[in-house]
């Protein structure tokens, strides 16, 4: 219930985000933030997950103080910053030697066994992953830096993901195509998969 509750509470912060600071209301998506961190803090003090614990700990107090302040903007610049980074780290961190790439240990799940090719292939779609992450945290910040707010929240909380979306579906039609009798899920399918895995993984 509570990852659920958490899971839901952040796919929609993009769009509060974008709308208060579209009708200049940012300080409902900092309060809106805010709870969301409160969340997380909570999951994690279930799950006995110390590390965790403190990161919200310290986000949550920032963020009450920033609030306080008057600066709900500069709150809302950590979560693309944040989600870049970690998502950078976590693609990256799999095509370490020894470590299955993250695409690679997802098809093999959906998929079962895989050829050599696919493997190759998987492995080069994590690498592209990884590139498209570390561009977007580049973006992030720089728009953060020197682009006003509303720009800023145009890409950050629109474009961002539906360039994310693209990236998606187009490496997935590339694949059917490609590997079409190596592969045995359907479009909805293959997101219900992906989804239900991140969900399990969200959980621990």
């Amino acid at each position: 219930m509570w990852v659920k509750s958490t899971a839901i509470a952040m796919l929609l912060y993009p769009l509060i985000s974008h709308v208060s600071i579209v009708v200049d209301k940012s300080q409902w998506a900092g309060i809106y933030l805010l709870a969301v961190f409160l969340l997380l803090l909570l999951q994690s003090v279930r799950a006995r997950a110390f590390r965790l614990t403190a990161v919200w700990l310290v986000l949550s107090a920032v963020g009450v103080w920033l609030i306080r302040q008057g600066d709900a903007v500069t709150l809302m610049l950590i979560p693309p910053v944040a989600i870049n980074c970690g998502l950078l780290l976590l693609f990256g961190q799999s095509l370490k030697a020894g470590e299955t790439p993250l695409i690679t240990r997802y098809a093999q799940i959906l998929d079962g066994e895989l050829s050599q090719e696919l493997k190759n292939y998987t492995r080069y779609v994590t690498r592209i992953w990884v590139l498209f992450f570390f561009l977007m945290l580049i973006e992030s910040v720089a728009l953060a830096m020197y682009a006003s707010v509303e720009t800023w929240s145009l890409f950050t909380n629109v474009i961002n993901y539906l360039l994310i979306a693209v990236l998606f579906l187009s490496e997935y039609v590339y694949r059917k195509i490609r590997f079409n009798q190596q592969t045995n899920n359907n479009f909805f399918q293959f997101v219900w998969g992906v989804l239900k895995l991140r969900a399990r993984h969200s959980g621990h």
